[in-house]
């Protein structure tokens, strides 16, 4: 402050007006420059932009110098442009108007805004120029799209949701919520959350919860409006303002009435499964004693035969050769063919007790599993039938790469029967086939085919039962053992034996065995 000739404080000089204007035209120019919001100022007469803050010209991707002098109506979009029109005609005769709109920005996308729009007259009260202020929907849409899609998840769906104040009391449920209770949501809203529960599980609930107020899980049972109860699972988590403070708590209820009515299902099941498997476990054990009683009957039946019909068959025999060398003179060629044809049946029963004691011996050899080459051993059997029938034709193919897990010697047994099988039914044969190859699909599987005379389909079932012959004795000798054999060895190696036939055009034997590790 200054002071005067007496040596007293004076107050400062005020501004002149026109300093003053020139002030306020400075502080509305940095407003106008700065602002957030975007403003534009319109010629009314041309209907064009004057001048733009950079708030706007951002908003649709100019800078303001650009903007300064185009049409206002070529901001919008095409589809707006009619209401523009009504809006501006509005507002020059109310002098003010709101409206929402879509105004165009410079990449060709539509940006939503809100517009306030003031006319301004001039001197005589004409409409003069026009300010607006327009405020980017952008980010309110992209809540309000949002809000939506919440809005109508909670309305859709099936789960059951929840929310209640601090105090317990509802202030919204979704349909689901109250369909599991048979209440409309209306009726539920402004009552207790826990009034919802039997009055014996109040105590328990609350207390899960206050355990831990941020968030709970618990299991439990709500009632229905008719008085019955439903198992509930429920996820209930904490709603906190920006400061922490907590506002409500939100809900998550899951009808769990399928879910236990699925689980008592399965409880019975699997009741009635243990049950069963006992039951199983009890027979298995009853068969396994039989099975080995039939063995230890077997193998005397086994013993007998060895010991006990052994020594009158080698009688038969031999007496039967004395007789022909001593008396056979004194016989005529019919009694000399006799004794000749009592030869060759104990000779046939012999070799019949040999393949029962070898057949017997296969179901109590102990199994002793390794990787076993199966190509390897089919081409040691095939020289060795070969060798044995020099007098014929033979070709045995057997393919590479041929593998199992199985018992190597009793895999030789198999494999021995099953070419024996195929050399004895190619006998009329002028070449006689055989081809041993892998099953398609089946690790472990082989097949032993050939040119023979086959076997009728029907009958394929008896291939495999002791001393069932398909074909007469005289015409393919044998004792009706070896294919039997065949199968008590897979079997006993878990696997499986069977045939097809084309009669008069061969036939194949198919085995699976547990395939190589």
């Amino acid at each position: 402050m200054s002071r005067d000739d007496a040596g007293h404080e004076t107050p400062p000089a005020r501004p002149a007006a026109d300093d003053r204007v020139a002030t306020d035209l400075r502080r509305w120019q940095r407003a106008f420059d700065h602002a957030g919001i975007g403003i534009a100022l319109g010629d009314a007469s041309t209907n064009t932009f004057v001048k733009v803050n950079d708030a706007y010209a951002r908003m649709r991707g100019y800078t303001a110098d650009v903007l300064a002098g185009q049409s206002i109506a070529d901001a919008y979009v095409a589809t707006w442009r009619a209401r523009l029109a009504a809006f501006l005609a509005d507002a020059d005769r109310e002098g003010h108007v709101v409206f929402e709109a879509e105004v165009l920005h410079r990449d060709g996308s539509t940006v939503p805004v809100l517009v306030d729009l003031t006319s301004i007259p001039d001197d005589s009260g004409r409409p003069a120029s026009r300010i607006a202020f327009v405020i980017d929907l952008t980010e309110r849409r992209r809540a309000e799209a949002t809000a939506q899609v919440w809005a109508r998840a909670f309305q859709q769906a099936d789960l059951g949701i929840a929310m209640y104040a601090p105090d317990g009391r509802l202030t919204a449920v979704n349909p689901a919520f109250a369909r599991q209770r048979g209440y409309a949501p209306e009726a539920l809203v402004g009552r207790d959350v826990f009034s919802l529960l039997p009055p014996d599980e109040r105590p328990r609930v609350q207390a899960g919860i206050a355990l831990n107020q941020d968030h709970r899980t618990v299991e439990s049972v709500h009632l229905r409006h008719d008085g019955s109860v439903f198992p509930v699972f429920a996820d209930v988590t904490a709603i906190r303002d920006d400061a922490g403070a907590m506002i409500g708590r939100v809900g998550f209820f899951t009808d769990l009435t399928a879910q236990k009515a699925a689980e008592a299902v399965r409880h019975e099941a699997e009741e009635a499964l243990r049950r069963l498997n006992a039951e199983l476990e009890q027979r298995v054990d009853e068969r396994t004693a039989r099975w080995r009683e039939a063995n230890e009957e077997l193998e005397a039946f086994a013993y007998s035969v060895s010991h006990d019909l052994r020594a009158p068959l080698r009688g038969i025999a031999g007496w039967s050769q004395a007789l022909l060398e001593d008396c056979g003179a004194l016989l005529d060629d019919r009694g000399r063919a006799h004794l000749d044809r009592v030869l060759v049946e104990a000779a046939r029963m012999g070799a019949l007790i040999d393949d029962l004691l070898g057949f017997s011996r296969v179901g109590r050899v102990p199994l002793v599993f390794a990787p076993a080459d199966l190509t390897a051993v089919a081409t040691r059997v095939a020289a060795r039938l070969c060798d044995a029938h020099r007098d014929r034709r033979i070709e045995i193919a057997v393919a590479p790469g041929l593998v199992a897990h199985a018992d190597v010697k009793l895999l030789d047994v198999v494999l021995t029967n099953l070419f024996d099988n195929a050399v004895k039914f190619t006998a009329r044969r002028d070449v006689a086939r055989i081809d041993c190859g892998p099953i398609d699909g089946e690790p472990g599987g082989f097949f032993v085919r050939d040119n023979g005379v086959g076997f009728d389909p029907a009958l394929a079932a008896r291939l495999f039962a002791p001393f069932q012959r398909l074909h007469r004795a005289s015409d393919y000798p044998g004792t009706g053992i070896g294919l039997a054999t065949v199968q008590r060895i897979v079997h006993r190696h878990g696997g499986r034996v069977w045939a097809e036939s084309v009669p008069d055009h061969g036939a194949t034997f198919f085995v699976t065995l547990p395939p190589a590790p």
